[in-house]
């Protein structure tokens, strides 16, 4: 008897260990994602920026690669 509840203890604490384990995961994913998403977010709105403030003949070939490069942004681009 002793033994069967010593056995069902051990496997829920290694149950409960994967599930707490899970969600530490999940949040440190969850963080490094949206850690990535915002720093994208952030030199797409820099390069926009200065797309929109450029003087003509200002080389624009890099904040160009970085707009084109960014599909994943949901944008309503509209003009005057």
């Amino acid at each position: 008897m002793v033994k069967i509840f010593s056995w069902k203890l051990l496997l829920a604490l290694i149950a409960v260990l994967i599930v707490v384990a899970t969600f530490f995961y999940s949040d440190m994913l969850a963080g490094k994602i949206a850690d990535q998403e915002k720093k994208q977010i952030e030199e797409w709105v820099a390069a926009q920026q200065l797309i929109a403030a450029a003087s003509q003949g200002q080389d624009l070939t890099l904040a160009s690669v970085i707009v084109a490069e960014q599909r994943n942004i949901p944008v309503i681009e509209t003009n005057e």
